[in-house]
């Protein structure tokens, strides 16, 4: 299973990620779309085909809340791509500082890939939502689409 950072997703987040699963298991599970799309790729059109992997080899997509809660169009297009997606809610825009933000990223990151995992394997979109919950750990929420 594979998570592959949406544009909007922070690039440090994902490399620190990426460099914390290389460290603990000596593989990463984050892709950018650079790794797998050529560069003159719009940012974005890989959304479109990504979903049309076969079920084993869709990845889950890292993305920030833009607002896509309610909207029943933006919904729409989410569940057409057959990915799942773990979105970071608006409040992690509000940490103060970068290590602060890799902390709890890092505090939650095992049970994201827990509860993604889980999904893949039962062959179910989900959305993962992402909260940091103030000085607690922050909070995984999961809803099917």
């Amino acid at each position: 299973m594979k998570f592959l950072k949406h544009e909007n997703f922070p690039d440090a987040i994902a490399n620190l990620i990426r460099h914390f699963e290389y460290w603990c298991y000596g593989e990463t599970t984050v892709q950018f779309p650079v790794d797998l799309y050529p560069e003159e790729t719009e940012p974005g059109a890989w959304l479109l085909v990504v979903g049309k992997q076969a079920v084993e080899h869709r990845p889950t997509i890292l993305t920030v809340d833009a607002g896509t809660g309610n909207n029943a169009v933006a919904l729409k297009a989410l569940r057409d791509t057959k990915c799942s997606f773990v979105f970071l809610s608006r409040k992690w825009r509000r940490e103060e500082s970068l290590p602060e933000f890799s902390w709890k990223m890092l505090r939650v990151w095992p049970e994201i890939v827990e509860r993604a995992r889980d999904a893949h394997n039962a062959k179910r979109q989900v959305r993962i939502d992402v909260t940091p919950n103030g000085e607690r750990r922050p909070r995984v929420d999961v809803t099917n689409y």
